[in-house]
This record gives structure tokens, sequence and C-alpha cells, in this order.
């Protein structure tokens, strides 16, 4: 299942809260499932992802991010070639997802791609490719101590009851993607868990994929939504 087996690489440390306001919604269906828009948009800046980046202190407390020096080549897990972005010495990372994807990228069956073949979801057209963007790879940071350090930036965040993330989805046209009953199975770990109901429409191009987990009375409940709530922020999980 997706959430449990792609996007959650999110370490629960975060202890920010935030309110939920997604940025396209289209209310709710005939039988009360909540349908959601997940297009990006193809404008360059619409494809332009940026904002300052945040670090764990000793404490387990989100900081800003201050690099010694600039960070360049931070990419997609090397799988987009050609397309990188940097972390500035201010600590403010930009990446452009690219449009179109270079020819090389290597595309697989949507339900594959959002990591939802293994649910019950209808897929609106079964010939539907994409590719997935879970996070960024930094090469390497230089702390003040001259360790070299690999780290994942992703955008998410958490709080005491919650937590929560987005993937970054490319598909090669339109596409509806639908759970229409409540999905439960257990992680890797034997912790049960169940999907929310869903219908997401997607659009050609690039999505934000949306994932919140929090707890229930048997184990916790997740919900998937297209578009990107407010709150999120750029963390950087130093290994």
């Amino acid at each position: 299942m997706m959430a449990k087996k792609s996007f959650w690489k999110l370490p629960a440390a975060l202890a920010i809260s935030t309110a939920l306001v997604f940025a396209s919604c289209g209310g709710n269906d005939s039988s009360g499932i909540p349908v959601t828009d997940a297009g990006l948009g193809t404008s360059l800046e619409a494809r332009t992802l940026s904002g300052d980046v945040y670090v764990w202190d000793a404490k387990g407390s989100l900081v800003p991010f201050k690099p010694s020096a600039a960070i360049p080549d931070i990419t997609s897990n090397d799988l987009l070639s050609g397309a990188a972005g940097a972390i500035s010495a201010q600590g403010q990372f930009s990446f452009i997802l690219p449009q179109p994807l270079p020819a090389d990228t290597p595309l697989a069956p949507f339900a594959q791609v959002i990591d939802m073949e293994d649910m019950p979801v209808s897929i609106s057209n079964a010939n539907a490719m994409g590719f997935a963007v879970l996070g960024f790879d930094s090469p390497g940071i230089w702390t003040p101590a001259a360790n070299l350090y690999e780290g994942w930036l992703f955008r998410g965040n958490s709080g005491a009851n919650f937590w929560e993330g987005v993937n970054f989805i490319y598909v090669d046209r339109d596409v509806t993607v639908a759970l229409s009953q409540e999905f439960s199975e257990a992680d890797y770990n034997g912790d049960p868990y169940t999907i929310i109901p869903f219908t997401i429409n997607f659009s050609k191009g690039w999505n934000i994929l949306h994932f919140k987990e929090v707890p229930a009375h048997n184990g916790s409940a997740i919900t998937v939504r297209g578009g990107e709530p407010a709150g999120l922020k750029w963390i950087l999980n130093i290994f």
C-alpha cells in the first residue's frame, strides 16, 4: 500500500501543528466520498518547488537549516536525468519539476506509481503511465565539524496526533483514481491501519498526492487527497 511502502520515509519526530486547507477540492460525491483535484499546473511557476529548509536539532525540534555553503546537485533519486536543484547557503531549496519529462525517465503503470496496486481502487484509464518523486537526495552535507552526511529532503509535517506529507506524481494523461470503501491491512511492523475512501482527479503532467495519518480506535486512519494543505515544510533528514 502506498503510504506505508513508499511515501512514509517520513521520520515521526516533527512537532508542529497545522490547519488543513487544501489547494483544490471538488467537494463530495453522491456517496459522501471526498473528491479532490491533484493537478499542480503546467507553468514554470507551478512546477518550481522552493522554500526554507528545516532540520531537527539535538532536542528534536525543527530549526532553520543553515549550511556552511550552498549544496548543489539535489536530485530526485537520480531518476530524472538532467534535473537537479540546490539548497542555497541561506538554507533555501529550489527544484524545477521538468515537463516534458526527460526521454529516459522510467514510466510505470499508474497503480504502481501511486503504490495502490494491492488496493481495490478503480482507475479510469488502465493505460495511464506515470512517475513518482517521493523526495530528494542530497549527495553530501558538510557539517561545521567537517563530517560528510547524506540527507533525504521531503515535504511534510506532524504534530502530537498526526503526521503527513506529499508525493509529486507525473501522469501521461488525465486519470481519476477512486477507493469506494475502507481498506484495512497491517504495515511491515504488524500495526493495523485503514485507508479512508477517496476520489482523486489527476491531470496530465505533475500532481500532488497528500497523505495524513491520525490515531483511530484500531490502529490508525489514513486519508489520501489531491493537492497540498497549508503548513507543510521542506525537512532535511540527515543520516
